[in-house]
């Protein structure tokens, strides 16, 4: 049975942290489309590549169903259903949802149906390539990454300063605070080199990019490697820098090594080599809260989506 049922509004409120940000992003296009009458086609054709030009009338976030087959929100038009299913936390979809939610649109005669699945998760990853694949004429996923790069440019070239433009940044703001800033992305692993690891300076490297390594083990469970879409981060003491990223598609106690129990397999397509611009330890430490990372002793750090995002820019 139905709950509740909410018109879009800022001013809404939601027992749920996800269905904030669901009715804030939902409030912004719905206020968009007020003041111009296609920037929620230019907003899904920008992320989503979806051309058709249509005339949105309804936005509804929605909460509070027992059997929970409807998403987040959905945005109807003349020929277009679109449903969002919004996730803060990386690696948190789950299957039987998306596929309830695609049930939905078994009665809806609209000839344009899209699933967004809104989420954290890299684009591309092989994580999110699994849920694709259940329907990928219609699911599409979006990043919350790339939302707030659309909405950053559309204030910077926006000839107004206006309330409008107040309201996106302030979003932007806490989208800010409470997913990039506490999200994790993956990991920085030291290597531990030498003959109880069987890892060598001078051969690893060259030993994942001849398909001879295709894991890396730990010596204990490292929570933030667990096998749905985390990236794991090689930082060389050597060289002073992190040399190679790669996306763990699985983690398995396999006790193989005694002190090394834990298995960390690569998605093989997902490694990257950093050889030509390896990611240097003034960089690394001049994240917020790195500042003593080469002197810790402290195998591992967690890296956020903002940390990620500014190592990498």
């Amino acid at each position: 049975m139905e709950k509740t049922n909410k018109a879009v509004s800022i001013f809404s409120s939601y027992s749920q942290k996800e269905n904030h940000f669901t009715n804030g992003l939902i409030s912004i296009l719905r206020l968009g489309n007020i003041q111009d009458s296609n920037f929620v086609n230019e907003f899904f054709y920008s992320l989503l590549g979806l051309s058709a030009n249509d005339e949105y009338k309804y936005f509804q976030v929605l909460e509070g169903y027992e059997t929970k087959s409807t998403a987040d929100a959905k945005i109807i038009g003349n020929f277009s259903s679109i449903q969002f299913e919004t996730k803060i936390v990386s690696a948190s979809l789950r299957e039987d949802q998306i596929n309830r939610h695609l049930e939905v649109f078994s009665s809806d005669n609209r000839s344009q149906q899209i699933l967004i699945l809104l989420t954290p998760d890299s684009k591309g990853s092989n994580y999110i390539d699994k849920f694709l694949q259940i329907n990928d004429k219609i699911i599409r996923h979006l990043e919350w990454k790339n939302v707030c790069d659309y909405l950053e440019e559309y204030i910077r070239i926006s000839e107004k300063n206006g309330v409008f433009e107040s309201i996106i940044q302030q979003y932007l703001d806490i989208i800010g605070d409470s997913i990039f800033k506490q999200d994790i992305v993956g990991i920085i692993s030291k290597v531990a080199f030498g003959n109880k690891s069987g890892i060598y300076h001078d051969k690893y490297i060259e030993d994942m990019k001849s398909g001879l390594r295709t894991q890396w083990e730990t010596p204990r469970e490292y929570k933030n490697l667990d096998g749905t879409g985390r990236k794991l981060l090689l930082y060389d003491k050597y060289l002073k820098a992190i040399t190679v990223e790669v996306e763990i598609g699985e983690v398995k106690q396999t006790n193989e090594d005694h002190d090394y129990p834990w298995t960390n397999y690569f998605v093989p397509e997902t490694i990257k080599f950093m050889d030509e611009s390896p990611i240097k330890i003034d960089k690394i430490q001049g994240l917020p809260g790195f500042e003593n990372f080469s002197k810790e002793r402290a195998p591992y750090r967690n890296l956020t989506h903002e940390q990620y995002r500014e190592l990498t820019k």
